[in-house]
C-alpha cells in the first residue's frame, strides 16, 4: 500500500509540474500575442494616416496658438 502511495504521489508531482510548465508557456505565448496586437492597433490608428507634413503643420499651429508645451504635444504619437 505504501509503495502504491508513494508511485502515486510521485506521478502527481510529475504532473504537477508538466503542468505548471505548460501554464508558464501559455503566459508567455498571451503576452507575446497581447504585443503583437497592440503592435498591429497602433499602425491602424488614424493618426498614422495623416502625411507627416499635415501632421507637422497641426503640431505647429498648436504650439504657436495655443502655446502647448511641445513635449505634451508628443504623448499624442504614443496613443
Amino acid at each position: 500500500m505504501a509503495r502504491r502511495w508513494t508511485d502515486y504521489t510521485g506521478r502527481m508531482s510529475k504532473a504537477h509540474e508538466y503542468t505548471q510548465q505548460q501554464t508558464a508557456g501559455l503566459q508567455q505565448q498571451t503576452g507575446s500575442l497581447d504585443q503583437e496586437i497592440g503592435n498591429s492597433k497602433s499602425f491602424l490608428a488614424p493618426l498614422r494616416r495623416l502625411p507627416p507634413e499635415l501632421l507637422a503643420e497641426i503640431f505647429v499651429i498648436v504650439i504657436e496658438c495655443y502655446e502647448q508645451d511641445p513635449f505634451a504635444l508628443m504623448h499624442v504619437w504614443q496613443s
